[in-house]
């Protein structure tokens, strides 16, 4: 048994639907390229997101955190789980961004709450993709 009729409403019914459920999904695309952002201009500025610099290194030459690349490579690349978004890190990367007892906190991911200059690029990061 089919049915029949007119499904012209239907088919814009379903239109507008799947086009609003990108709406979260470009969202959370620009707070990945915003993040991105932050953290490459943490290793590159050699500060926290919120502008703190990071501590020097014991011997004061060299810049902390660029020896091989490894860590700042895999932070900058933000993994999509639906609708969130993970940073997959080194094995030590937690270690450099938190600080351990023996080594301080180089912090290159943005801490929740988010600094005020950081929440304000993601919401303009969104509203700019929203547009």
């Amino acid at each position: 048994m089919g049915i029949t009729g007119d499904f012209g409403g239907l088919d814009e019914a379903i239109g507008r639907v799947t086009a609003s459920a990108q709406i979260p999904r470009r969202a959370v695309g620009a707070i990945a390229s915003e993040l991105s952002a932050v953290i490459r201009e943490s290793f590159d500025g050699a500060r926290t997101p919120d502008g703190t610099p990071w501590r020097r290194l014991r011997d004061g030459r060299g810049r902390p955190l660029v020896r091989s690349g490894r860590l700042r490579a895999t932070a900058i690349r933000p993994v999509f789980f639906g609708l969130s978004l993970r940073v997959q890190l080194t094995p030590y990367g937690g270690w450099q961004n938190d600080g351990t007892a023996n080594i301080p906190s180089r912090a290159f991911l943005p801490e929740v709450p988010l600094a005020p200059e950081v929440e304000a690029r993601f919401v303009r990061a969104v509203r700019e993709k929203s547009s």
